[in-house]
């Protein structure tokens, strides 16, 4: 029986080494179907996530986030570091102090000269409507915006946070000893000359959109992806490239459309920081889900013709009498609750008295919209 199950898992390790090198040269849907069907299974899973912290980059595990549950993979790296903490303890009677050291050092490890540890590996995220900071051990920070996971990872010559889903707004300190890298979607950002601030929202598993504050970041290069007819017209940048302070773009498997932004729209893309949505003459369909990536609410647009209309207005996050307020009185909207929920929107009929609503005032009143001003002090 023990000689089959040695087979059994050896046979999952192989299967975890086969699929990490599919995912290296980027997997087809088919692949991608079949791979979820292979991690449903949690031997399988646990197999293919410790190789990969093993033996890949965290671009890989970017590319795992997507397909295993955000929660099992931080349990995964949690119950790792716990059951190493035990065994150390367990053994301490019977294993030469030497070796004690270099176990605890690789669990618990020393700091270089700045006094910033020499490895960590932390998992984090944020639920629906929150925001959390995380500070960082060597003086920068992460803000996480809603709905947004985060692992970092720092070792002796490196420093690396991969941005498996949503936004974060970014302080990285510069070391030329130890890179700051962050790996979202499909490219390598890298610091590069002094500290900065900057911003990166994933926007599909391959795209971010990355606005620069401060410094400069360097998005290194990665194999071309196919482009729409769209994006050739758009004479889009291939290869790397480097941003500067202002600066901003949306940024593809080894292409770019880097402008340089205006104080008005920086101001914009980072109002999320100050608790604000600020929507410059959106699309109602874009708008809303803009709204929604900060509430459980959902929204259904019944009538075509409003995908038409335009909203230009700031709304604190969470904050949906503000937006069921607005979408009434300037745009002339009647909104009804589905059982379910969901806000249907259609045109206000003469019939449909201006400052009258379909929609219960302690409907939201069921969950908190968002938490602001949570800080983190991660151990690391």
């Amino acid at each position: 029986m023990r000689d089959a199950d040695e087979l059994a898992h050896a046979r999952i390790l192989e299967e975890a080494a086969e699929w990490l090198e599919r995912i290296e040269r980027t997997v087809s849907a088919e692949e991608a179907d079949a791979l979820r069907t292979w991690l449903k299974l949690k031997p399988h899973r646990e197999a293919i996530v410790e190789r990969c912290k093993r033996w890949h980059g965290p671009e890989i595990l970017a590319v795992l986030g997507e397909l295993v549950p955000l929660e099992s993979l931080g349990d995964r790296v949690e119950r790792q570091y716990g059951r190493l903490l035990l065994a150390i303890s367990l053994i301490v009677t019977g294993i030469a102090t030497i070796t004690i050291l270099t176990a605890v050092a690789r669990t618990m490890p020393s700091t270089d000269a700045k006094g910033n540890p020499l490895r960590a590996d932390k998992f984090l995220n944020t639920q629906v409507g929150e925001q959390k900071t995380i500070k960082l051990p060597d003086g920068g920070s992460i803000l996480l915006n809603t709905r947004t996971a985060v692992y970092l990872n720092y070792e002796p010559g490196s420093r690396h946070v991969t941005v498996l889903a949503g936004e974060a707004a970014i302080h990285a300190k510069y070391d030329s000893a130890r890179p700051f890298t962050v790996f979202a979607g499909s490219r390598r950002f890298e610091v590069i000359e002094g500290d900065a601030r900057f911003n990166l929202r994933k926007l599909t598993r391959e795209q971010v959109e990355l606005t620069v504050v401060q410094g400069q970041v360097h998005a290194h290069n990665a194999r071309m992806g196919s482009l729409s007819p769209a994006q050739l017209r758009a004479r889009l940048k291939s290869g790397a490239y480097t941003f500067g302070a202002s600066e901003g773009g949306t940024v593809g498997p080894g292409w770019q459309s880097p402008w340089s932004l205006p104080a008005r729209e920086i101001e914009r893309r980072v109002a999320w920081q100050s608790g604000r949505i600020d929507l410059d003459n959106e699309y109602l369909a874009d708008a809303l889900q803009e709204v929604h990536r900060y509430t459980p609410v959902k929204f259904e647009i019944a009538q075509q013709e409003l995908h038409a209309l335009r909203v230009k207005a700031t709304f604190k996050v969470g904050d949906i009498e503000a937006v069921r307020r607005y979408l009434r009185d300037q745009l002339r909207i009647d909104l009804t609750q589905r059982e379910d929920g969901t806000i249907v929107l259609t045109r206000m009929t003469d019939r449909s008295p201006a400052g009258t609503a379909k929609i219960p005032v302690d409907c939201m009143s069921n969950y908190s919209c968002r938490r602001l001003g949570d800080t983190v002090n991660v151990r690391f």
